[in-house]
């Protein structure tokens, strides 16, 4: 009977923590073709900054 009790308690208990992570954080929509190509060209229109070439001297 303690048993029985116990695990109930236990699976109220992970219960209560499923939902809280839920709504805590699951309700957030995917994003939509739209956002996902506004992200695309705001990556592109940076400015891409490239490291300039190093030039070793010859040795002479």
């Amino acid at each position: 009977m303690l048993k029985i009790f116990a695990g109930t308690i236990i699976a109220n208990f992970l219960m209560i923590i499923f939902l809280t992570v839920v709504l805590a954080g699951g309700l957030e929509e995917d994003p939509g073709p739209e956002e996902l190509v506004e992200q695309a060209e705001s990556t592109l229109d940076e400015s891409v900054v490239e490291p300039e070439p190093v030039v070793e001297p010859e040795p002479v």
